[in-house]
């Protein structure tokens, strides 16, 4: 069995890497749009706090003094990653996701048993996750650039999205965007107005 990182909203077959969905809440109306500093101060507080490994912790301030985390880090990070798991006596290997939006997520792939041994391999998997890449992937997909990537191909998915709210019985404002539709549609997902996925219909992978 093949298993990758997951969105926090659920796992992601024959990918790596950890997957944020953020747009929702960082779109709304009372929302300040956050800065690359403000994500990344508070990413490397919680890498501190909660077990992030030195060299993770070391890209975390050098991304804190530029104010973004660059993909190259991003990628060095996985590959971290991916030597502790196969140190740990894990199969796994390096892999890349691009999101619909043009994102690039570097992750791994990782192989594990659906027998006794899973809970262990998931421990050790998820220990190599927190000590070196978890936090450095967190900003990569919140900092203020890749939040722009995603709401620009939800804004140029705007028809599909409200063609697919509408079908399914969900009322529009003609003046809302793409954006606003993406966050409607989620909502409609997560309150279980339907089993329609209208960010699936719309080929947004992450939102």
């Amino acid at each position: 069995m093949i298993r990758g990182w997951g969105w926090a909203s659920g796992s992601l077959v024959l990918s790596g890497g950890l997957l944020i969905g953020i747009a929702a809440c960082a779109s709304g109306p009372d929302a300040p749009p956050a800065s690359g500093g403000d994500v990344v101060a508070e990413a490397l507080a919680e890498a501190r706090a909660e077990g992030a490994g030195p060299e993770q912790v070391h890209a975390l301030q050098a991304a804190e003094a530029s104010g973004t985390v660059s993909l190259e880090a991003a990628r060095e990070a996985a590959r971290r990653t991916v030597s502790c798991m196969v140190d740990a006596g894990l199969q796994a290997e390096y892999s890349e996701q691009t999101l619909a939006g043009g994102l690039v997520v570097p992750g791994y792939l990782v192989a594990s048993s659906d027998g006794d041994e899973s809970d262990v391999q998931d421990a050790a998997i998820d220990s190599c996750v927190t000590r070196e890449s978890l936090w450095i992937n967190k900003v990569l997909q919140l900092q203020p650039t890749s939040v722009q990537q995603r709401e620009d191909f939800a804004n140029r998915q705007e028809g599909v999205l409200r063609a697919c709210l509408e079908e399914n019985g969900v009322q529009t404002d003609p003046e809302a965007d793409g954006v606003d539709l993406a966050n409607l549609a989620s909502d409609a997902m997560r309150d279980g107005q339907g089993s329609f996925d209208c960010l699936h219909e719309a080929g947004i992978d992450a939102w």
